[in-house]
Order: structure tokens, then C-alpha cells, then sequence
């Protein structure tokens, strides 16, 4: 049977000590405060599984209602989400998938060319990859899967309400076979309030790097579905739209922590070998609502140094927009200050990607919707097409909380009604949601299209 560590360990519970942080307070009344996020590390292991009925793994997490817990508010905004790498395919025989992805990691004897990636042993269902106020993961068990390692990061952010000093959340992995189903392992993760907890991400990037999600070239790994969502679109956006063209115009708006764009340049360039094509990227950045503060690239691997002669990418501060000046506080590789320059003074696109900046761009405060309205303003001509990839709904967020206020129909409303621009829904698979009774919940991906001319339908 195939068996599981959590954080290097086999047996539970797990005490977490967690600091307190971001206070949730409305009409003046306080109802408790979100903690710090927490990354803990599961192993799967199916080591030497001479059982071969065995075909999938749902890996589940959910937090545990408190008995004076009256108002719901510990399973109702706790927030945890499970981050792997996937393999993103963006063409090549795995390029349709609409459902099953296997799952991937870098060879430990690479050579240092991160251009590669292997497979873990599973295919990783995305209709079932969740988030929210439970998470869920079904991995299942392909040819390779007899004598396999899967790593997994359930990244969670617990709230603790007024008066409230423990959580638990409960993890419950279970193995599907043929004709049965039985739990592999059961734990409770508690979450312990403590002022002086240290918490740290210092190693997710690390890991990022090990998953091959900091690729640029060839294979990779994307983490969260928002990837693989935002690989078809641009694929299918290119294909539809812009086929014949020998250079293609992109503006890539908030770089974050890097990893969707590494996907989005992985897709740029296996869709090279179908058709030959020049593309300029602006990374369009605002430093009130992207991570990194300077260079979002440096201390990944490559660093971008190495762009190939068909790519360039040019940074392009948000509030440059704005000002008509250039910013030097990002050093990108193969910057070119005419190339900057002569964006600034027109700086139209033929695609104009936004892929979970939405609900905090507009969302935050009036002045960051002003710029982000400036930017969408300029980036977009007549034929430009506006890729957006938001979360179906902003419960299904971990990682970043985004602000009240920013509903799918609080977008749709800005892009719309603000924005004049008409959008259209960018189908793909089966992203239909269910609660625990049957009832339908929005996808967590919302994928959408936006141009200039027509009407909202």
C-alpha cells in the first residue's frame, strides 16, 4: 500500500505553532484574525507496491468545526490549498488534455539546463484539484505509479476567531482500487496560535525550482491550475487569432513570483516549432500588489539570462504608464531602452494577459484601479485581445487574500461597464464545482476574453 509522511514524518498529530496576522473586522466589530501561511511539506510513497488494484489517491483536507464555534467562522475562513508540479504540456500529443496531466519533478542528475522534466508516477485529475475552505487532490496511478514519490505542499491559512487559540484540520488520504476503497492515512494538524511563531516561505521557491516550475524552455511544471488554464488560452488565442503573424506583441500584466510567466514563455516557445514567430513581452508590474520589490527574477534559475534571439523582455513599470518615463529599477535580460521608449509612447499589444490580477488591481483602492484601468487603457487597440484568469470565487485564494468587493460580477462590472469591453468565456474542461450536497459552485477558474468592439452578452 502506498504510504505517506507529513513534514518527514509517518504518525500525528502535528502541533503548528502560527502567528496571528491580517485582522478581520467589519462595521467595527472584530471577528478574529488569519494567520500567517503555512507550507507543509506530504511525501506519497508507493515503494515496491506489489498491490496493482490500486488506482487513484484522493488526498483531502478540511478544517474541523469547534464545539462553541458558533458562527462557523474556523471552517468558513480558513483557507488551504494543495500546490504540485503538473506537467503543463503546451503541445505535443498531451496538448488537447481537458482533464488528467501527469505529474512531474526534475531529474535529481540533471545537468543544469532545466529544460527538462520527469514523470512522478501519476496523472493529477484538474476537475478535482481544489481549493478553499477544503482542499482536494485526486492523483491517479499510471503505468509508472508501482514505485513512485510524489511530493505535495498543502499550503494553509487557518483563522482563528475571537478567543480562539487552537484549530484543527484534518487530513484524510484514501486509496481507490478496483472494487474498494480504504483509508491510507489519517492525520490532525493543529494550529496553535502563538505571537512569536516564525513563520517562513524561504524554501518555496527552492521548491519551486525542484518541480522544474522556474523552466522557460521545453518541459516543465505548472503548480496550480490557473497555469495550465492560462497555457491554453494564450495557445488557443495565438492559433485563432494571430497564426500568420511573424511578431507578436504581449503584455504581461503583474509577474508576481514568476512561475505563470515561465509557463506562459514555455508555451511561446513550443508553439515556435509550429510556427515561426517573434514575440516581445512587457512585464507590466505594480509594486503595491506583485511580491517582489526589484528584479522578480533574480535567485531563480536562469535568470532569464539566456533569453533566445526570438524573445525579448522589457520591464515596464505600471506607474510608467502613467508618467511617460522609463523605470531602471528592474534589470531585465536584453533590455533595450528604444524598445522601452517607443512602448511608452504607444504601447498597444496584440495580447494582453492578466492571469490572477484582477480582484486585487481593482479591489485594493480606487488609485490601483485607476492605474490598472490606465494599463488595460493603453495596452489595448482595436485588435487586442485581453486574456483575464481570476478565481472563480475569492474563497478559493490561499496564498493571497483578495479584497471585498471583487465577485466575479464586481469584475465583469469593471470590465464591462468601466472598462467597455466585451468578454467572452474561454471554454476548456469540465471546471464545474459541487458543495458537499450536489449543489454547483462556481469553477475556480474563471477564463475570459475581452476586445474592444460589440456589447456584453
Amino acid at each position: 500500500m502506498a504510504k505517506v509522511w507529513i513534514c518527514g514524518e509517518r504518525r500525528g498529530p502535528y502541533a503548528i505553532p502560527n502567528r496571528p496576522a491580517n485582522p478581520l473586522s467589519r462595521d467595527g466589530i472584530s471577528y478574529g484574525n488569519y494567520g500567517a501561511i503555512e507550507s507543509i511539506p506530504i511525501t506519497i510513497k508507493t515503494e515496491k507496491l506489489n498491490d496493482k488494484t490500486l488506482t487513484s489517491i484522493r488526498v483531502l483536507a478540511r478544517f474541523i468545526r469547534a464545539e462553541n464555534d458558533t458562527y462557523g467562522f474556523i471552517e468558513g475562513y480558513s483557507r488551504c490549498g494543495f500546490l504540485l508540479g503538473v506537467h503543463d504540456s503546451p503541445t505535443g500529443e498531451d496538448a488537447n488534455a481537458i482533464e488528467y496531466f501527469p505529474t512531474s519533478i526534475l531529474p535529481v542528475d540533471g545537468d543544469g539546463e532545466y529544460d527538462l522534466v520527469n514523470e512522478c508516477g501519476f496523472d493529477t485529475c484538474i476537475s478535482q484539484w481544489k481549493f478553499g475552505k477544503s482542499a482536494e487532490l485526486k492523483l491517479r496511478v499510471n503505468e509508472f505509479g508501482t514505485n513512485s514519490e510524489q511530493s505535495v505542499r498543502l499550503f494553509v491559512r487557518p483563522f482563528f476567531p475571537i478567543d480562539f487559540d487552537e484549530l484543527d484540520l484534518e487530513l484524510t488520504v484514501t486509496g481507490q482500487h478496483h472494487h474498494r476503497r480504504e483509508i491510507i492515512a489519517q492525520h490532525t494538524i493543529k494550529f496553535r496560535k502563538d505571537n512569536y511563531a516564525e513563520t517562513t516561505l524561504a524554501d518555496q521557491n527552492e521548491w519551486y525550482r525542484d518541480l522544474g516550475a522556474f523552466n522557460w524552455s521545453g518541459d516543465g511544471s505548472s503548480i496550480h491550475p490557473k497555469q495550465l488554464h492560462t497555457s491554453y488560452a494564450i495557445r488557443k488565442t495565438i492559433l485563432e487569432h494571430f497564426s500568420s503573424r511573424k511578431s507578436i506583441d504581449i503584455a504581461y500584466i503583474g509577474p508576481d513570483t514568476t512561475e505563470n510567466l515561465r509557463t506562459v514563455i514555455r508555451t511561446l516557445t513550443e508553439l515556435r516549432k509550429q510556427k515561426k514567430f517573434k514575440a516581445n513581452i512587457y512585464i507590466i508590474y505594480d509594486e503595491n500588489w506583485d511580491i517582489p520589490k526589484l528584479n522578480p527574477f533574480a535567485g531563480t534559475p536562469l535568470d532569464l539570462s539566456n533569453t533566445p534571439k526570438w524573445l525579448t523582455i522589457q520591464g515596464i513599470e505600471m506607474s510608467d504608464l502613467q508618467n511617460g518615463v522609463i523605470s531602471k529599477s528592474m534589470d531585465f535580460p536584453n533590455s533595450d531602452e528604444a524598445i522601452q521608449t517607443a512602448f511608452i509612447e504607444k504601447p498597444m499589444t496584440d495580447i494582453a494577459l492578466a492571469t490572477y490580477v484582477s480582484p486585487w488591481s481593482i479591489g485594493t483602492d480606487e488609485e490601483s484601479r485607476i492605474r490598472y484601468e490606465c494599463v488595460i487603457d493603453k495596452t489595448m487597440g482595436v485588435k487586442t485581445k485581453l486574456i483575464t484568469i481570476d478565481p472563480g470565487k475569492k474563497e478559493y485564494c490561499v496564498l493571497s487574500l483578495p479584497p471585498d468587493g471583487t465577485s466575479k460580477n464586481d469584475l465583469h462590472d469593471f470590465y464591462q461597464k468601466r472598462m467597455k469591453l466585451h468578454g467572452s468565456e474561454i471554454i476548456w474542461n469540465n471546471n464545474t464545482q459541487t458543495d458537499d450536497t450536489g449543489e454547483d459552485l462556481p469553477p475556480q477558474i474563471n477564463a475570459y476574453l475581452w476586445e474592444r468592439s460589440g456589447g456584453w452578452e
